[in-house]
């Protein structure tokens, strides 16, 4: 599976998704777009029931990086 396409998927189809979610399994996903975080990367924030991810997708086409951890999220923010 290539990453990149399922974060270029899920930014470009947020309500669709958060709504398929519901659908299926009754909680609610709230996805926020968090725009450009850093130069050239554009994040997400991703939150369910359980809990919160973040994912950071590159504008020039590297890899997107994951975080299921807000401070290892700010750590690479810094």
């Amino acid at each position: 599976m290539q990453e990149h396409l399922v974060v270029q998927y899920l930014h470009d189809n947020l309500n669709h998704v958060s709504m398929l979610y519901n659908h299926m399994y009754g909680n609610m996903i709230n996805v926020k777009r968090l725009g450009t975080v850093k130069e050239d990367w554009a994040g997400l924030e991703i939150s369910v029931g359980q809990g919160q991810f973040w994912i950071t997708y590159n504008l020039g086409g590297l890899p997107p990086k994951f975080f299921y951890n807000k401070g290892e999220y700010n750590k690479w923010l810094a």
